[in-house]
């Protein structure tokens, strides 16, 4: 008896045991359903579709961080849905940033948003003078950006709430990269504008530490590798600047002006320019390492992984070349050109496309995975945030997409 006893004890706990699991999950299904059935904003949010976003993860600023390698550590899923979408009142050329469950981007309605990362929900905006399709950039609890007004703007992250601004010569459209304190300098900022001036910032206070004449227009987001600032301009000229000083280490002859970013990673910067051409260059000694020539020109900014380079041009393609030869290991052809900078997310990259479109692409053979129809111009480029995406479009809106929960992930 005391052994029957003890097989049906034994039997009990496993049983137990069993059902656990399975408890925590259905009331995990029932607490999400619960959550998101309390959302109260219907034009934002599709509750057909609307599903939670994943553990969040930061892309605090243009192209995810200072090398501006829009390079992110997750891994896509096959198919994306739309999670929840929120419209503005104008054009979304803005490329959003994500920090705190946060995103936070610029409309050419001449406003700053903050929307809820998990639901789309409103949560402030800050109007400027003009449109900003400046990417912002948000350190520790400051959110910067600039506007097509003149100004810089520095916000309180939480609330919107302005704590200075500074007022250049000409507009604002490339985004803002950041140089953290050191023992010589406090938080800086760094922008670059149409009045030809790169601006070095005081993070906390505004006041101007330094600037660096181009002689041209500069639309791009200056990178920061190894206490080095590189960006290039309409003068065609790559500028590689020192980030305590201010001071030219090198201009290195670009051939035609950059409209892009240039993505750093040690000694090399790859950057695109208006006469077609991609580079690889060496910002040590100014040399061009590789170089290949398209049919339109590149305005977008490249992807940098450990061993692939990706470019997107306005001859409708993307490219991807062995990034230490430059040799093109494939190309993929879009239904329009691209002005949307591709991410990299471990075997995956994401982009937006002038025909309205998102596509997912396999980053080892460049064949398409997955595409949605947003419906009108993507020129922003995609944020990756909480395992989801969050890119704006022409039609003023901004969308998030996220893991299709429904389909059951293959053995």
């Amino acid at each position: 008896m005391a052994t029957e006893s003890m097989k049906n004890s034994k039997i009990s706990l496993v049983v137990f045991f069993t059902l656990i699991p399975i408890l925590a999950f259905w009331l995990f299904l029932y607490l999400s359903k619960s959550a998101k059935n309390t959302s109260p904003d219907q034009n934002n949010t599709d509750p057909d579709k609307s599903t939670a976003i994943a553990v969040p993860t930061d892309w605090p600023m243009s192209r995810g961080g200072p090398q501006l390698l829009g390079n992110a550590s997750v891994t896509l899923p096959e198919r994306l849905i739309l999670i929840w979408k929120y419209k503005t009142e104008d054009a979304v050329k803005s490329s959003a940033s994500i920090a705190n469950n946060r995103v936070f981007v610029g409309s050419d309605d001449n406003k700053l948003y903050a929307l809820d990362l998990h639901s789309g929900d409103f949560i402030w905006s800050f109007a400027t003078g003009d449109s900003i399709e400046s990417s912002p950039c948000v350190f520790q609890d400051t959110v910067f950006v600039g506007s097509s007004d003149n100004n810089i703007y520095a916000l309180a992250a939480d609330s919107g709430t302005l704590k200075w601004k500074f007022t250049t010569e000409n507009r604002i459209l490339a985004g803002i990269n950041y140089l953290p304190a050191d023992r010589n300098q406090p938080q800086r900022v760094l922008i670059g504008c149409y009045d030809n001036l790169l601006y070095c910032l005081n993070a906390v206070t505004g006041e101007k530490i330094w600037i660096y004449e181009s002689d041209g227009y500069i639309n791009s987001t200056p990178a920061v590798a190894e206490n080095k600032i590189i960006f290039g301009g309409c003068d065609a000229v790559l500028h590689v600047v020192s980030a305590e000083t201010g001071q030219a280490i090198r201009q290195i002859d670009a051939g035609s002006y950059i409209a892009g970013s240039a993505a750093c990673d040690g000694r090399f910067a790859f950057v695109g320019n208006f006469e077609n051409f991609f580079s690889c260059t060496d910002i040590q000694t100014g040399q061009t390492i590789w170089k290949f020539q398209a049919s339109d020109p590149f305005f977008a900014s490249p992807a940098v992984s450990p061993n692939k380079v990706l470019a997107a041009s306005r001859d409708k393609n993307v490219y991807c070349f062995d990034r230490q030869s430059g040799e093109k290991l494939w190309q993929f052809t879009a239904g329009d050109s691209i002005d949307s900078s591709p991410v990299i997310c471990n075997d995956k990259i994401i982009f937006g496309c002038d025909d309205g479109r998102l596509y997912l692409l396999d980053l080892n053979t460049g064949r398409e995975i997955f595409t949605c129809e947003i419906g009108d111009a993507v020129s922003a480029s995609p944020a990756i945030g909480g395992g989801g995406i969050v890119i704006g479009a022409h039609d003023g809106f901004v969308y998030a997409f996220g893991p299709d929960t429904s389909v059951a992930p293959e053995d």
